[in-house]
């Protein structure tokens, strides 16, 4: 039998943790603006450079990177119950899963190049990295999302084909382009799930799913993966059941060439002593791609005995057996470059404390430790943008957003005065802090016209974005009703036609409208709704004016 136990930097034996590995790394998985964090200002590396070291971890109340140089990235948040802190492939972004205080899920986002941080709500579990610089997620809708890091793009919803009345629910690991989904039936509200949870492996890009297993309600599970160098993902994942007296875990091998799964093997040091179970407290896989682990063993009689035959430390498979690494009691160990290493020890005043060691010293670098991660040894260069791309998080950077932003639409059109421009909305993609803006961005990549909308959940070209007018056409809603925005490019910038609410406001001449084309001419009119709030305007009528582009203006 294998025995799981949560403890708060590495796995979780109540709920899914989840973790992402690269061929030469751990990658643990388990409104704030665009800001650089101001107690340690980060110095940026250079992608030649050797660092003698990258890796982060998170305490409840703050996420910490070692960029390789020496500097610290700090970022503060609520990180407390988080389920997963992890590196991007290239090493140019960490990204940390985190609840609040109102028990909303988000994403904390460091560049680590930059130092700047950006978060936002995902509605998700967890998320893992896909590929270089792209994340996945799911979210309680069962919508599955990934986010270009790289692009600094809105998430895109990829498309799923699972067997019939079967949902995502969560992402439980990525081996490089391969990802391990858990799907389940649709919820029915009032009714508790007791049914089967079915595992997927699909790749990014390929809609197909293939079936990898299935267990009876997954009610504690781990997931790590990895890629090999000729490109082959493998996992390890578990699912535990308790029986009332102990927690029985099932940890098994997926081979994702030969899609084949074989249980890993049981810890029995010494003689077998009866109802004695493996605990295992950490997993990952090194360089030369063999799995490592932090095993312990108990006797588990009942629920009363949880007596500690074997301490934890640390284990490498070899073949089909364990093979004893260090015997120091460790909840976790990560081996670093240039013969350092970092060892999580348990300290009952403190939780897990995470200490640095080399040659024979060792510096504790924080307690309360509830995730820890080794980074890539070298950074990939910044991803070169494809021209007319706008990225969001450069806009944050820049100061041009006010809170973190996605780009969530993008036209591109020839401006009198500027050239070939990009314009651009931008979004929180969040309901709880939205804020929205709308952004002109030459060749260049420089600002030359933005107009900060406020907190309008919605603001998006209209589609056709364009008519025969040569105008530009938004729809946004603060929340209520429909608005249009109409822009003409102009020598001085754009001609608004007072559609354009000041900043911050919604109120202009085309809230509470909608974009038609009756008489199919290819140009837009406007149809507004007039209520007369008679007696109230739950109760009055509304009545409808159209507005015509008359060569000068819009006009009924």
């Amino acid at each position: 039998m294998t025995r799981t136990q949560r403890m708060p930097a590495v796995i979780v034996a109540t709920v899914v943790v989840l973790l992402a590995v690269t061929t030469a790394s751990l990658l643990w998985l388990r409104s704030d603006v665009g800001t650089r964090p101001a107690n340690e200002r980060p110095t940026a590396a250079s992608p030649s450079e050797t660092p003698t070291a990258r890796y982060a971890y998170t305490i409840p109340g703050e996420l910490v990177i070692e960029t390789g140089t020496g500097s610290l990235i700090r970022a503060p948040g609520e990180y407390r119950g988080g389920r997963s802190v992890f590196w991007t492939d290239s090493g140019n972004f960490v990204v940390s899963h985190g609840t609040d205080s109102s028990e909303s899920p988000y994403l904390t986002i460091v560049n680590v190049l930059s130092g700047m941080t950006h978060r936002f709500g995902c509605d998700c579990t967890a998320a893992v990295p896909v590929g270089t610089d792209r994340i996945a997620y799911v979210t309680s809708a069962r919508k599955p999302y990934v986010i270009d890091l790289a692009l600094g793009a809105a998430p895109q919803e990829f498309p799923v084909t699972l067997p019939d009345r079967l949902q995502p629910v969560e992402v439980m690991a990525s081996g490089g382009e391969t990802l391990l989904l858990r799907a389940r039936p649709p919820e029915v509200p009032g009714e508790t799930f007791y049914g089967m949870d079915e595992i997927f492996s699909v790749r990014s890009g390929n809609s197909a799913a293939e079936k990898v297993a299935e267990y009876h309600m997954m009610a504690a599970a781990n997931a790590i993966g990895t890629v090999t160098p000729d490109g082959v993902p493998r996992f390890v994942f578990s699912a535990a059941t308790d029986d009332g007296r102990c927690v029985d875990s099932t940890y098994q091998y997926f081979d994702g060439s030969s899609g084949q799964i074989t249980d890993l093997p049981e810890l029995k040091p010494g003689a077998a002593e009866k109802g004695t179970w493996m605990e295992v407290w950490d997993l990952w896989w090194d360089a030369d791609g063999k799995l490592n682990a932090t095993l312990s063993t108990k006797r588990c009689t009942d629920a009363l005995d949880d007596t500690e035959t074997v301490q934890p430390s640390l284990w490498r498979l070899d073949g089909v057996k364990w093979q004893s690494v260090d015997r120091t009691p460790v909840r976790g160990m990560r081996i670093l470059t240039g013969g350092k290493r970092l060892v999580l020890k348990q300290e009952r005043e403190h939780g897990n404390s995470l200490y640095l060691e080399n040659a024979g010293t060792s510096r504790k670098l924080a307690d309360e430790v509830q995730d820890v991660v080794v980074g890539p040894e070298v950074l990939d260069p910044p991803t070169t943008q494809p021209a007319g791309t706008v990225n969001g998080f450069q806009l944050a950077e820049a100061g041009v957003c006010k809170k973190t932003c996605f780009v969530s639409g993008t036209v591109q059109i020839e401006h009198p005065a500027w050239g070939r421009i990009s314009l651009v909305t931008t979004s929180t993609l969040s309901d709880v802090e939205p804020d929205a803006n709308i952004v002109a961005v030459d060749a260049e990549g420089t600002v030359r016209w933005q107009h900060w909308s406020g907190g309008w959940p919605l603001l998006r070209f209209a589609n056709p974005a364009t008519d025969r007018t040569g105008h530009l056409f938004f729809n946004f809603n603060p929340g209520r009703h429909n608005g249009v925005i109409v822009l003409a490019p102009s020598p001085d910038g754009f001609e608004d036609f007072e559609t354009l609410p000041k900043p911050g406001e919604y109120a202009a001449r085309f809230y509470g409208a909608k974009l038609v084309d009756t008489d199919k001419d290819g140009r837009y009119e406007v149809d507004r709704a007039l209520n007369d709030c008679d007696p109230s305007c739950a109760e009055g009528t509304v009545n409808h004016l159209v507005y015509r582009w008359n060569g000068r203006t819009y006009a009924p």
